[in-house]
């Protein structure tokens, strides 16, 4: 069964917001594993005669955003417990898991306790453990990409990245064709661009249409690209990128004419959530 009550010992320094403490009463259960919206939070290894406070050691302490957050918890002997979608008090929550006399090894919330509803979804910022389930770190982000390309010239680039695993991105950026002289070195070229991007921790895919000026005809070309970027360390700040795509170009001629990318260089994150 899951209980979500007032904690008898509120933390003050949750009193800003609202934040769950996650416990059992059960010393035969086991470590129990807690993920709230599919983003494993941590793990239970103590019991508690009564409600902790928040923080108490060998719980599990999350802070939520405003709104509904659905969470669960995966015991070593396989039960699972679900919450439905709660929304709670602003200060210390505590929601306990334990056994309920159940066979099947999966008990939902009672609607009793289901008196409220929300769409929120908990931030991954504060996460704990090298499981973070489908919770990556370090996005969404805002970077700067410095590199070298065939279709940008020598360019940085800002980019926006949205969600979480998958996502958008929007970016824009300007560059210059030292390296080689083409077509238009003489000043500036600018691009915009749009696509979808997907995570796999510490790497990030993406697919995008881009639209500007490049060396490689006179008039704007429209390309689409795919490039990788790969980040590094633990506060996944600064990592590497590559890339390249095909399009077309020239539109204001009588015929388009074909244009190709290759791209690489090195990513900043100068904000990351």
């Amino acid at each position: 069964m899951v209980f979500a009550t007032d904690s008898p010992d509120r933390d003050r320094s949750a009193q800003s917001g609202t934040t769950v403490v996650f416990w059992t009463n059960e010393s035969s259960q086991g470590p129990i594993r807690v993920y709230v919206n599919r983003c494993y939070v941590g793990t239970i290894t103590t019991s508690y005669s009564s409600a902790p406070r928040c923080g108490a050691p060998g719980c599990v302490t999350v802070v939520l955003p405003k709104g509904g957050n659905t969470w669960y918890g995966v015991a070593t002997d396989g039960t699972r417990w679900f919450s439905g979608n709660s929304r709670l008090h602003r200060g210390c929550n505590s929601v306990r898991l334990h056994h309920a006399g159940v066979s099947d090894g999966s008990v939902p919330i009672p609607p009793s306790e289901r008196s409220h509803s929300g769409n929120a979804k908990l931030e991954c910022k504060d996460l704990m453990g090298p499981d973070r389930g489908f919770c990556r770190k370090g996005v969404p982000y805002l970077g700067l990409d410095l590199g070298a390309s065939v279709f940008y010239g020598e360019f940085a680039r800002l980019i926006f990245a949205t969600g979480n695993v998958s996502g958008f991105y929007l970016y824009g950026g300007v560059g210059r064709d030292i390296l080689f002289d083409r077509m238009n070195s003489d000043r500036l070229l600018w691009h915009v661009g749009a696509g979808m991007r997907y995570s796999f921790d510490r790497d990030h895919v993406s697919m995008g249409v881009v639209y500007g000026e490049n060396p490689l005809c006179y008039n704007q070309g429209v390309l689409l690209e795919f490039v990788w970027h790969r980040y590094f360390g633990n506060s996944r700040r600064i990592g590497m990128f590559a890339g390249g795509g095909v399009g077309l170009g020239d539109f204001g001629a009588n015929e388009p004419a074909f244009v190709w990318d290759a791209q690489i260089g090195i990513s900043i994150k100068l904000w990351q959530r």
